[in-house]
């Protein structure tokens, strides 16, 4: 595993309060499964300075404050794909609803009973005519 990679994640949610710190929690493994956040990975260690993860966590505190300062639009990609992981880690879940005594987890389709689907709405669009082009460019009939 990459230690300058458990040590920015870890440093972003380092874990408190019952919560686990993003390594224990099995943020790095995630991402990692996630190709969709590689690229966002790959530059942001390469902002953190060499021997980061030697650092105690308030010294790698002011260093990612420095790549944030310098590289905001990389910094915020890499806490939104952090903060993706953390909070759909079984572990983190399991502490909000025993905090908050709310199920984490989505709504359907276990939650929320929804009223039947009334077809009624549909009959104002589905009388207008089309409004848009048909592949040729022409108005659709």
């Amino acid at each position: 595993m990459n230690e300058r990679l458990i040590a920015m994640l870890d440093t972003l949610l380092p874990g408190g309060y019952g919560f686990p710190s993003a390594s224990a929690a099995g943020v790095p493994e995630w991402l990692l499964g996630e190709s969709r956040f590689a690229h966002v990975l790959t530059e942001m260690l390469e902002l953190l300075p060499e021997g980061f993860e030697d650092q105690v966590p308030v010294i790698r505190a002011e260093l990612l404050a420095r790549v944030e300062t310098a590289a905001p639009g990389r910094f915020n990609e890499a806490v939104v794909a952090t903060y993706s992981g953390y909070y759909t880690r079984p572990a983190v879940l399991a502490v909000i609803e025993t905090a908050c005594g709310y199920k984490a987890g989505p709504p359907q389709p276990g939650g929320y009973e929804l009223p039947p689907f009334d077809d009624s709405i549909l009959e104002v669009p589905g009388s207008r005519q089309p409004n848009w082009l048909d592949p040729n460019g022409e108005t659709a009939k």
